[in-house]
């Protein structure tokens, strides 16, 4: 059985240039929700080239970016390489339902674009396990510029 990830090897640096960057309004929504405006850990499930990971530099503390495709991650980490905030950016290895980090320690975890991929149940279960008593999951899809569906 192919792992539902094999299907982006090799395209990582056509998605990454043609995919949009959340827009930063998100951003002072799910601080707000939580009411922390610079959260100490930020979780990006699914974080593909890192698209959804890097936006969270400056806000973050630490922003971890959990992605099971090597190349989604090799394009992710080559893309900060000179950021300001490198510092704050890490890329790992992993799948949703199974990140390898510690209990509680995420006050925001999110899935950009990419909950679609997850198997919900586990991976729900998993985001339960890693945030913190009061933090944020958000799962969310979104268009640069908006389109208005219909007439």
């Amino acid at each position: 059985m192919t792992e539902t990830s094999d299907i982006w090897t090799g395209t990582a640096l056509s998605y990454d240039q043609a995919r949009p960057t959340p827009p930063p309004a998100l951003l002072d929504l799910l601080t707000q929700l939580i009411g922390m405006p610079h959260p100490a850990m930020v979780v990006d499930l699914g974080s593909g080239t890192g698209l959804s990971t890097a936006i969270w530099s400056e806000r973050a503390e630490l922003v971890i970016g959990i992605e099971p495709n090597a190349d989604m991650r090799t394009q992710a980490v080559r893309k900060v390489e000179d950021h300001p905030y490198a510092a704050h950016i890490k890329y790992q290895e992993g799948v949703a339902h199974q990140t390898g980090l510690p209990d509680g320690c995420a006050d925001i975890v999110t899935a950009a674009q990419a909950f679609h991929w997850m198997e919900p149940t586990s991976t729900l279960a998993e985001i339960a396990r890693i945030l913190r008593p009061g933090g944020l999951f958000a799962a969310y899809d979104y268009d640069w510029p908006p389109v208005q569906l219909g007439a």
